[in-house]
């Protein structure tokens, strides 16, 4: 847990539930529903890229500047009676992306170019 000092995030209601979205130009909106209160809405700016989901996406290995990979994993819903949009936030240290659907499948992002391309996994 970060503390409100650090994040800069507070909310002075009693909130039950939160919820990340995107908005029309993919700008990242944080939903919070507060008990017997109107829904409070968010944004703030992310240097991270981020890219879309599909829905049959599963999984995805980050490889890194430093050569390293990372694998990060796609749920539906994180926490309870809340789900998020189906974005994957990339760090700026992230050179390739490969996501990986259901059936198999993959595609590439390539973070310098900023280009998907799809490709069967070998």
């Amino acid at each position: 847990m970060v503390p409100v000092t650090k994040s800069g995030f507070f909310v002075n209601k009693d909130a039950k539930g939160m919820a990340e979205l995107s908005d029309a130009q993919g700008n990242p909106l944080v939903m919070v529903a507060c008990n017997s209160d109107s829904l409070k809405t968010f944004s703030y700016t992310s240097a991270a890229q981020s890219i879309k989901l599909h829905p049959t996406d599963q999984y995805a290995i980050l490889t890194h500047k430093n050569g390293k990979t990372s694998k990060q994993e796609f749920y539906y819903g994180a926490t309870y009676l809340s789900q998020s949009a189906r974005v994957l936030q990339l760090p700026a240290d992230v050179k390739v992306a490969t996501i990986y659907e259901a059936n198999g499948k993959s595609r590439s992002v390539d973070l310098k170019a900023g280009l998907a391309t799809a490709k069967q996994p070998e």
